[in-house]
């Protein structure tokens, strides 16, 4: 195919996708979220650095305030859209895919179980852990460090686990695919995801970029979405206990908060 041919294709798709008054809207929303979440965490971070780690359960308020009526918003612009919820990844499905996709889960519980265990057991695990994520990206924002934060990241580890996986691959791989082919919707769509973790700096959003490409294959690969939502959240719950133990340091006299 030409190049005016491939334009040629493409020019209706991207008409039709104009006429999509509801997908429009869901995708206002999130651009909206995105520009608005980069301005608010510039404030948090100069918060932080005033008033201390007591702030981050400031965060995690916000992020359950924005991302739950964000994903309904994208939900409901979907079907108001004349679509199902099947369609954006709400289903169960069967097939190889489907196994294979939980399997994977599986094997990463396993995986992610053996890390937390590591660096309960290991000051040189916790040490090689810190070092990594201090060359890896600034998550101080979201990083627990109290007892009640690392209570709490459990429910942001969830909210980001169903939210971000309904808004980003859901909606938007949905969205994207109607005006171009799957990898580059996949493409377009995980790209927006990391965009969505700037707070990081591009150190933490190149850091994520792996976990973005799995979590995309995950979903394609089983037709649903609800396999990435359990690996999202798994991954999030096990990142957020490494990093309370490691700051704790577990395995020494404060060992015993891990539990608390």
């Amino acid at each position: 195919m030409s190049a005016d041919d491939a334009f040629a294709a493409i020019g209706p798709a991207f008409r039709d996708f104009a006429g999509e008054t509801w997908l429009m809207a869901g995708l206002a929303a999130i651009i909206a979220f995105l520009v608005w979440g980069r301005f608010r965490d510039v404030q948090l971070q100069r918060r932080l650095a005033e008033e201390g780690p007591g702030i981050r359960e400031s965060v995690y308020r916000d992020i359950h305030l924005f991302m739950w009526p964000l994903a309904v918003v994208c939900f409901a612009c979907w079907l108001l859209s004349g679509r199902s919820p099947e369609a954006l990844g709400l289903t169960v499905q069967t097939g190889a895919g489907w196994l294979a996709a939980w399997a994977f889960v599986a094997i990463s519980t396993v995986y992610l179980a053996w890390s937390v265990i590591q660096v309960l057991i290991s000051a040189k695990a916790r040490r090689a852990f810190l070092k990594q994520m201090e060359e890896g990206g600034d998550v101080s924002l979201v990083a627990p460090e109290t007892p009640r934060q690392h209570r709490r990241f459990y429910a942001v580890a969830f909210t980001a686990g169903i939210t971000e996986e309904i808004v980003f691959r859901g909606f938007l791989f949905g969205v994207f695919a109607l005006i171009m082919p799957l990898p580059a919707a996949a493409a377009a769509g995980t790209a927006l995801f990391i965009a969505a973790h700037a707070y990081q700096g591009v150190k933490g959003m190149m850091r994520i970029a792996p976990i973005s490409i799995i979590l995309a294959t995950v979903f394609i690969v089983s037709g649903s979405l609800l396999p990435a939502m359990a690996l999202h959240f798994l991954v999030d719950a096990a990142g957020g206990a490494i990093l309370y133990v490691s700051h704790r340091g577990a395995g020494g006299p404060e060992a015993r908060q891990f539990a608390v």
